[in-house]
């Protein structure tokens, strides 16, 4: 898998000191990837262990001191980042601690430096407004986190987002600002309105579960309700002059920030969803999927599942850039119309682009982090 011989050729980079500032991070970041192998680490460590290369004077302590100098770290923030990660569920910290424990002390320093570099690089960023601080988490594509707030709602954040909150809540309401896409739990507390702040549409909440997508390149903001009620009012309106509108359970609402329109609709669920027609592609076999009566497709991103029924690829590239975080150029416009229905659970990407492929007229080329599509034609062989 190209991912994989990535990390390879950037930690045989790393042991050998010759990684610039932007490489060491991508190599940090490439880390935090769910599908990394400890493969990976004991296999490079072991070739550059018995290569020339390796400058045999310097003890791994000097190289980990250097890491901790580099990135800010004491031993204490070791400790206290350790606890931040169990609350981080992309991370598996259980699987990082079995690789250190198989691998020797370099690859050790590399997943240590990595787990905290990606704890600066979610939750370091903070703000202040008044006397309340803000943290900032910023999720990369490929990636997606949970976080708990101090009031036990907790939100799951995906790929591509930013979330911003108060390390604590006060006595007024409770307010978090979302750029991307993000899954709400929220804990019913009718003196302390919950709100999520978007671009142009705000979101009154008592204490339900729902998922707000709202990236800032696509003109609709998306709210998915799965349980309790939500209290809708574009920016444009004020909150008293009754120009609100209420979304119940069950009830999906979209909000075109180009027409300032707001549309409701009935929710699908996963188990009333009818097989794809014969037009469109069954890229993934019929799964059994855990908590199915409640999980819609807008909601199947939080339980590790990239769920698309009669989706045009156009649309559905751009979900694939986020899930694996590539990116995606369709040199042919055509292809853009296919719709694709299907199922992505632990797919690499080059496992889900040969099925792309396999079921349609689509053939790609994958050149490191970027995947050029291009549509099959075929030769007519004459007699």
């Amino acid at each position: 898998m190209y991912k994989s011989e990535k990390i390879k050729l950037l930690l045989r980079g790393y042991f050998e000191g010759k990684l610039n500032e932007a490489e060491k991070e991508h190599l940090f970041f490439l880390i935090h990837q769910e599908d990394l192998e400890e493969a990976a680490f004991c296999e490079q460590y072991k070739v550059w262990e018995e290569s020339q290369d390796r400058k045999r004077d310097i003890p791994s302590e000097k190289i980990f001191d250097g890491i901790k100098r580099e990135l800010k770290i004491t031993d204490d923030k070791l400790k206290e980042d350790d606890l931040i990660l169990k609350g981080l569920k992309y991370n598996q910290l259980h699987s990082r601690r079995a690789i250190i424990n198989k691998c020797l002390r370099y690859a050790a320093i590399i997943v240590i430096a990595s787990l905290v570099s990606g704890i600066a690089y979610f939750t370091i960023s903070k703000l202040k407004t008044g006397d309340v601080a803000l943290h900032e988490i910023t999720v990369p594509y490929g990636s997606r986190i949970s976080i708990m707030l101090n009031d036990s709602s907790r939100i799951w954040v995906n790929s591509g987002s930013r979330l911003t909150y108060p390390s604590h809540f006060g006595e007024g309401k409770r307010e978090v600002y979302l750029e991307g896409e993000a899954f709400f739990d929220i804990q019913k507390n009718p003196s302390q309105p919950f709100y999520v702040k978007t671009s142009d549409i705000d979101i009154k909440v008592l204490g339900t579960r729902f998922n707000v997508k709202s990236y800032p390149e696509e003109d609709i903001i998306e709210t998915t309700l799965i349980s309790g009620q939500l209290m809708l009012l574009p920016k444009q309106f004020n909150e008293t002059d009754g120009r609100q509108t209420v979304l119940h359970s069950n009830q999906k609402a979209y909000y075109s920030k180009d027409a300032r329109k707001l549309e409701l609709s009935k929710q699908e669920y996963i188990k009333d969803i009818k097989p794809a027609s014969k037009e469109t592609s069954n890229l993934v076999k019929t799964k059994t999927i855990e908590n199915i009566e409640y999980m819609t497709i807008e909601t199947s991103w939080k339980d590790e599942l990239l769920i698309f029924r009669d989706e045009p690829f156009s649309s559905l590239a751009r979900r694939l850039e986020r899930w694996y975080g590539v990116e995606i150029i369709l040199n042919d416009s055509e292809v853009g119309d296919y719709k694709f229905t299907g199922t992505i659970r632990n797919e690499t990407i080059e496992q889900a682009m040969k099925a792309f492929s396999v079921a349609s007229s689509i053939d790609y080329t994958i050149d490191q982090s970027r995947i050029i599509i291009t549509k099959k034609y075929t030769l007519n062989k004459s007699r």
